[in-house]
């Protein structure tokens, strides 16, 4: 009885969740139902080291900003602030936050074949839940679609630089070929998007 009862303490303390107030932006929380929290160790196939990993899974603010002080620089449409809003609004700061529906993993819930893209000499299995690893593929990736979107879209050079933030983050958040068929029309856009892009910049769309 004594061993049962061990276990679930330790099955709730791994699946608790956090303390909303130190680690939460603005006291904003995500729909618990969109992820699968606190992911234990090597399961779904995933390969984590226990070093990388808080011990409920989540990290605060303050050591999101740590990460972002080290893995962060200058980026002309995404400040640091941006990233700090992005990580929450993607995966409330849950190290093993998983998808259930895209399998997007991770603190900025990165996609597989994005990883492979972006950050190809790490196994996506062996990085996807390391808090490091995963942040500064997701910033890479902003860089990345910064870079392509000033190429392949005609009116960039007419926008202001807080359009181009938008379009960044529709990518980001809706993917650059839905944005591109829609013909960079950001209002052609779903109302997740718009709210995103609202949540993080405070521009809301019509």
């Amino acid at each position: 009885m004594k061993k049962v009862l061990l276990k679930l303490l330790m099955l709730s303390t791994l699946y608790s969740s956090p303390n909303q107030v130190s680690n939460s932006i603005k006291g904003e929380t995500l729909p618990k139902n969109e992820f699968i929290a606190g992911i234990p160790k090597n399961s779904l196939g995933y390969k984590v080291s226990d070093k990388s990993i808080p011990k409920t899974g989540y990290l605060t603010l303050r050591e999101i900003r740590e990460y972002l002080s080290e893995l962060y620089h200058p980026m002309e449409h995404i400040p640091k602030k941006y990233i700090e809003k992005i990580t929450f609004k993607e995966s409330n700061f849950n190290v093993f936050a998983l998808n259930r529906k895209t399998k997007a993993g991770g603190l900025m819930q990165i996609l597989e074949p994005t990883w492979k893209e972006v950050n190809s000499h790490v196994l996506y299995e062996f990085g996807v839940f390391d808090p490091k690893e995963n942040l500064k593929t997701g910033i890479k990736y902003l860089r990345n679609l910064s870079s392509t979107i000033s190429k392949i879209n005609p009116d960039w050079k007419n926008l202001t630089n807080d359009e181009k933030s938008y379009q960044i983050l529709a990518a980001y958040n809706w993917g650059i070929g839905n944005l591109q068929k829609n013909n960079w029309n950001i209002s052609k856009s779903p109302k997740e998007t718009k709210e995103y892009i609202k949540y993080i910049t405070g521009y809301e769309f019509s």
